[in-house]
């Protein structure tokens, strides 16, 4: 599964999914600059990095225009605005059915590789923070799929928490030191507190 929409321009890229579940209108889950890729230069963007950044969505879309509307009042997490909801909503009408938003079976775990870390997080609080159980198994797997396929510590930090609680997965005691301890190797502090405090309590 893709992101539904990249908006692109010669220098930029975004990157839509609408969320009919949660939002009444789509969701910015990722903002890529060229200067990011290529030292801003924009013939090598378009030739290399912007093709495989498009690839993440279904449809592509070139509008200078609404790329820079969208820059430059939202970011990454925020959903479509008001103001730019018709340009967006034109777009997705050429491109789905009517009742396709709503229908649709998310594959949760496909999206999160398309979408910047901050859009990866928005889909796992939402999974996390649902009364569904199969939800929180999903925002638990998607969390895996952040620490173990992109190392990011507070990840780790998370699927220990996770354990801990019982969300998403039996708890398990036996899980929470060892995942703190690669969240602290990471870098995560907060996993570095843990690990000090729970040394303290043993002493």
């Amino acid at each position: 599964m893709k992101l539904d929409v990249v908006i692109y321009s010669k220098t930029t890229a975004i990157g839509l999914f609408w969320f009919a579940n949660w939002y009444d209108s789509p969701t910015i889950m990722f903002i890529y600059e060229a200067h990011n890729y290529a030292g801003n230069n924009s013939d090598k963007w378009e030739n290399a990095s912007l093709e495989k950044i498009k690839a993440f969505a279904e449809k592509s879309i070139y509008n200078e225009n609404l790329v820079l509307k969208i820059k430059d009042s939202l970011i990454v997490c925020d959903y479509i605005s008001a103001d730019l909801f018709k340009s967006v909503a034109k777009i997705f009408a050429d491109v789905y059915t009517v009742n396709f938003f709503e229908n649709r079976k998310i594959i949760y775990t496909d999206l999160i590789k398309c979408c910047q870390v901050e859009g990866a997080w928005l889909i796992i609080e939402n999974l996390k923070d649902s009364e569904n159980e199969e939800d929180k198994h999903e925002a638990f797997m998607c969390l895996k799929i952040l620490a173990e396929e992109l190392n990011i510590g507070i990840a780790y930090h998370q699927l220990a928490y996770f354990y801990q609680e019982g969300i998403g997965v039996d708890k398990n005691d036996e899980k929470v030191l060892p995942l703190m301890k690669k969240a602290a190797e990471l870098g995560d502090k907060e996993a570095k507190e843990w690990i000090n405090r729970s040394s303290s309590k043993k002493s």
